[in-house]
């Protein structure tokens, strides 16, 4: 087992061991987890826009399904498309 600081509240991380990714945990618990989440949507807004490298369709999808979830391509269908106004994203 390592020992890895919760990105929140600096506490060990329990149950990581040497063959976990580094992505696998950030968090020591639920709460934790909520506020982190919170935090990357307060500092990077509530959805990103990606896209499908074969089409050039671009889609809004929500940061916390990215997160706690990933997003494969062929799921993109599933969320809204991304459509530019007066030159600005919305």
């Amino acid at each position: 087992m390592i020992e890895v600081p919760c990105a929140v509240c600096g506490k060990p991380i329990q149950g990581l061991s040497v063959n976990s990714t580094p992505a696998a945990r950030l968090t020591c618990s639920e709460s934790c987890h909520e506020r982190f989440v919170n935090f990357l949507i307060f500092k990077y807004g509530p959805c990103k826009k990606i896209g499908r490298v074969r089409t050039g369709e671009t889609f809004r999808v929500p940061l916390r399904d990215i997160i706690e979830h990933g997003v494969k391509e062929q799921e993109l269908d599933k969320y809204p498309k991304w459509e530019e106004k007066d030159g600005n994203s919305n």
